[in-house]
């Protein structure tokens, strides 16, 4: 957000930071608890450690009320992403698979480097839940990150453009070389920067 404006883009955009102290406590959520979300929806917590889905799908609700036409969330979501992609390269999703070779476009330009990834629908039969419309867990142990981002897209409005970026396993860099330091990465600040900008026309 800083960059944006540092940069003066002339763009209108709304960050939303869900965040939870996840620890013990008298109304900390437990496994078999149902949440009922703004929208409706209801969930089956089947697992507590897949706490940053649940938070991430709140802030999606609340931009979409502040009437938000395109999304786009980033996450350290899923370790799974890590086993597909390894440490350089974070998972992109979208409800407009056309576009995702064009985001990777822009994540070898800056460094930020992302793979498009599928959101796919039949996967959503790992999500059933026999006491809400779905769990915050799949039940298989494979494609952990795709049922990841499916379990978001199902609170994406049909005609919002939403991009989902899965960057948990590039938090820290690869390897030490170039602009890539020790400690935190800050992956994804130049990769949104560009990606607002391509969204508004407004190319660097």
């Amino acid at each position: 957000m800083k960059l944006l404006a540092d940069m003066e883009s002339p763009v209108h955009v709304t960050a939303a930071v869900p965040i939870v102290e996840n620890v013990c406590g008298k109304d900390a959520f437990l496994p078999s608890d149902v949440i009922k979300y703004r929208n409706g929806l209801t969930v089956e917590v089947g697992n507590t450690d897949a706490e940053g889905r649940l938070i991430v799908a709140d802030g999606i609700l609340y931009v979409q009320d502040l009437g938000a036409d395109t999304i786009i969330d980033i996450a350290t979501l899923t370790g799974t992403i890590g086993q597909a992609l390894g440490l350089k390269v974070a998972g992109i999703f979208s409800n407009r698979e056309n576009e995702l070779w064009k985001y990777k476009e822009l994540g070898d330009k800056t460094g930020d480097h992302v793979w498009p990834m599928p959101v796919i629908n039949d996967y959503q039969y790992y999500l059933q839940s026999n006491t809400a419309d779905f769990s915050n867990m799949s039940s298989s142990k494979f494609g952990g990150a795709i049922t990841a981002a499916l379990y978001l897209n199902n609170f994406i409005q049909e005609e919002k453009k939403w991009i989902h970026i899965d960057m948990a396993n590039t938090v820290r860099p690869w390897r030490e070389i170039g602009y890539y330091v020790s400690g935190a990465s800050g992956f994804g600040v130049r990769l949104l920067t560009e990606l607002i900008l391509e969204e508004v026309g407004n190319k660097t």
